[in-house]
């Protein structure tokens, strides 16, 4: 199996398990919503990361990069107010 087919793979799995939280951030209260959404972002993260490796873009893994740091400011700002 070459190095390509195992990132595709990769991908392939992780985008059902970043679903999950997608559509559980439109379903519950507000505290369980935060955190699917957070979820969800994270996830997307690492599905970024791993298309950086499938199709050889770079621009990816920049996408990632800022993602987590949005997701991560997110969590920051929505803890101090929840």
């Amino acid at each position: 199996m070459t190095m390509t087919t195992a990132w595709l793979a990769a991908l392939c799995t992780l985008f059902p398990a970043f679903l999950v939280p997608a559509f559980a951030s439109f379903r519950g209260n507000s505290a369980r919503r935060v955190v699917a959404g957070q979820a969800a972002g994270y996830l997307m993260t690492f599905i970024l990361a791993a298309a950086t490796f499938v199709f050889d873009q770079g621009a990816f893994l920049d996408l990632a990069l800022a993602l987590a740091v949005v997701n991560l400011l997110m969590a920051l700002m929505l803890e101090h107010w929840l």
